[in-house]
């Protein structure tokens, strides 16, 4: 599992795009996210409520680039009307120049732990999610 001639243009392209457009290069950042993790691991499937597929399971990916202290990544199903669709959660991070600097996953049973007790409105903290989540290879 791969992604194809297309998908790897895909991530250059929106790699080189978003460094071009300097601090608005923010708009392809989770874009970016999900292919750099299909790269090497996983088929790259974006539909309603996961972003990807390995084996038989359905992955839900989420990405920030550097992201500062008390940050949200937004939900991954608590308090959206469909749920939770996916089995297994990731969180990638970006550094400056859209370059993979960390990976995190963890099941879609811890995510609803994590979620149903988050204190923030605005969504899962990205550091709540990275001490709890195993690091991805």
């Amino acid at each position: 599992m791969s992604l194809t001639n297309s998908q790897k243009n895909l991530l250059k392209a929106a790699k080189g795009a978003a460094k071009e457009l300097g601090s608005r290069g923010k708009a392809l950042t989770g874009l970016i996210g999900e292919l750099s993790v299909c790269e090497d691991k996983m088929m790259w499937e974006p539909s309603d409520g996961y972003d990807a597929k390995t084996n038989d399971l359905k992955v839900q990916i989420k990405t920030s680039r550097t992201p500062e202290p008390g940050e949200t990544m937004g939900w991954f199903g608590y308090k959206k009307k469909k749920g939770y669709l996916f089995d297994i959660a990731i969180y990638v991070e970006l550094n400056h120049n859209f370059d993979v600097v960390g990976i995190w996953h963890m099941g879609v049973d811890e995510v609803k732990i994590l979620e149903k007790s988050e204190t923030s409105t605005w969504g899962l903290r990205i550091s709540r999610f990275k001490e709890d989540a195993e690091p991805l290879n």
